[in-house]
C-alpha cells in the first residue's frame, strides 16, 4: 500500500493523494543466533529475529500458521538445517519490533569436516534467500519489494581443543542503491568465532 494513490474525501471533495513511501529503517530483520558445536559436529542453535514492517508482517502471519507450516517456512524458505529438534516461540502483537525465537537441535553444524579440521559456513540459514538476476543482458530494472535493513550476528561456541585458523575476508561494499558489510572475528578467550 505504499507509494500508492489514494481518494482523500475532504469537506471540499475528493484529493488524490499518495501514500507515503516507507524507509529501510522501518523494515528491519535483526538475527542473532548462539551456535554451540560439539566435537562431532553436532550441535545447539538459539536464533532471535526482531522484525519491524514487511518483515513484521511476515512473522506475524506466519505465526497464525501450523507448525508443520512454520518449521517447513524456515527450513525451505530461510535455509535453516533440518532440525532434530525444534522449538520455535513468538513474542506479543505490539506496535514494536515482533520478536520470534527458534531453538534447535542440528545433527550437523559444520559445512564438512576433513581429519580433524572442521569447516563452517558463516551462518546457520541464509540471510538472502532470493537470487538476484545477472546484469548482463538484462533488459529491465530489478526492483526490491520495500527498502530494507537486515542485519546478522552469529557467534560460534567452538569445542574445547578446537580454535579458528582462518576467517572469510571482512567485506565493506557500497553503491548508490545499497550497503553492505561483513566481519569475522575470533576471540580466544571465549573459544567463540563471530560472524
Amino acid at each position: 500500500t505504499e507509494n500508492r494513490y489514494a481518494l482523500l474525501l475532504t469537506e471540499n471533495g475528493g484529493v488524490l493523494v499518495r501514500t507515503p513511501l516507507s524507509k529501510a529503517n522501518h523494515n528491519k530483520f535483526t538475527a542473532s543466533t548462539e551456535v554451540v558445536v560439539n566435537d562431532d559436529g553436532t550441535g545447539i542453535t538459539e536464533t532471535t529475529l526482531h522484525t519491524s514492517g514487511e518483515y513484521k508482517s511476515e512473522q506475524l502471519a506466519l505465526s497464525e500458521e501450523k507448525t508443520d507450516i512454520q518449521k517447513y517456512y524456515f527450513i525451505n524458505r530461510m535455509g535453516f538445517p533440518n532440525p532434530d529438534e525444534f522449538e520455535l516461540t513468538f513474542g506479543q502483537k505490539t506496535p514494536n519490533l515482533f520478536t520470534t525465537k527458534i531453538k534447535m537441535n542440528i545433527e550437523k553444524i559444520n559445512d564438512f569436516k576433513a581429519g580433524n579440521k572442521m569447516f563452517l559456513k558463516p551462518r546457520i540459514y541464509k540471510l538472502w534467500s532470493a537470487k538476484l538476476p545477472a546484469s548482463e543482458g538484462r533488459n529491465e530494472a530489478f526492483l526490491f519489494e520495500c527498502p530494507f535493513e537486515k542485519t546478522d550476528t552469529t557467534i560460534f561456541k567452538i569445542p574445547a581443543g578446537f580454535k579458528s585458523e582462518v576467517l572469510p575476508e571482512s567485506k565493506d561494499l557500497k553503491c548508490q542503491f545499497a550497503n553492505y558489510t561483513t566481519k569475522y572475528w575470533y576471540d580466544a578467550g571465549k573459544n567463540a568465532i563471530y560472524s
